[in-house]
């Protein structure tokens, strides 16, 4: 355990250094884009799962888009505003006998802090981290056949990416963004959800 969080802090440090050497562009930069996602919704499924009254499967992968805009002020950082569908897992089998086929989807809305830099005016990197505002709808928590209900609240979510502009302020985006704690774990489910993006950013 010493040796990984002796990796894990030397990593982190490798990966600010890096972006500290970076050189500086111009400060004032507005940039926004669509992407996207493939997310896994990890934990969503296991209150139906592990119900010894359901007998079935259940898929936490799924697909869903996602759209931001961000501002950097000063060189090397930026602040970020972006809504992310992760799109939803479902469960298919039977409850008690009944045929059924739960599911929840999940959504979140996150202001991020960045920390940026760029190489050879084309090659953006950066690490983030923020608080989102999450809501799902679903009955995956349940251990009786329902309606699908709401659960809505704050946590929090950091991830990391890149982007390589292809010409003028046209690029290409990549990242990967952990979101922990999205829905309720009785109700509609709990997921500690990972989204992988790709997609187009226009940076003014």
């Amino acid at each position: 355990m010493r040796n990984r969080l002796l990796f894990a802090s030397r990593g982190f440090l490798f990966f600010v250094t890096t972006l500290c050497l970076a050189p500086t562009t111009h400060a004032l930069e507005i940039y926004g884009g669509v992407s996207a996602v493939h997310s896994t919704l990890s934990g969503m499924c296991d209150s139906a799962t592990n119900n010894p009254s359901f007998s079935g499967s259940c898929d936490d992968t799924s697909t869903g888009f996602k759209a931001f805009a961000g501002l950097q002020l000063i060189p090397l950082t930026a602040v970020e505003l972006g809504y992310t569908d992760f799109g939803n897992a479902k469960a298919t089998g039977t409850l008690h006998g009944v045929s059924v086929s739960p599911e929840t989807s999940a959504n979140a809305t996150y202001g991020a802090f960045l920390l940026r830099g760029t190489f050879f005016d084309r090659l953006t990197l950066w690490g983030k981290a923020g608080v989102d505002y999450w809501r799902a709808n679903g009955s995956l928590g349940q251990t009786t056949i329902g309606m699908s209900q709401n659960a809505n609240g704050w946590s929090y979510m950091y991830g990391v990416g890149l982007s390589f502009r292809i010409v003028g302020p046209v690029g290409v985006i990549g990242e990967f963004e952990r979101y922990p704690n999205v829905g309720k774990q009785d109700t509609t489910g709990e997921a500690n959800i990972n989204a992988l993006s790709i997609g187009l950013v226009v940076r003014f």
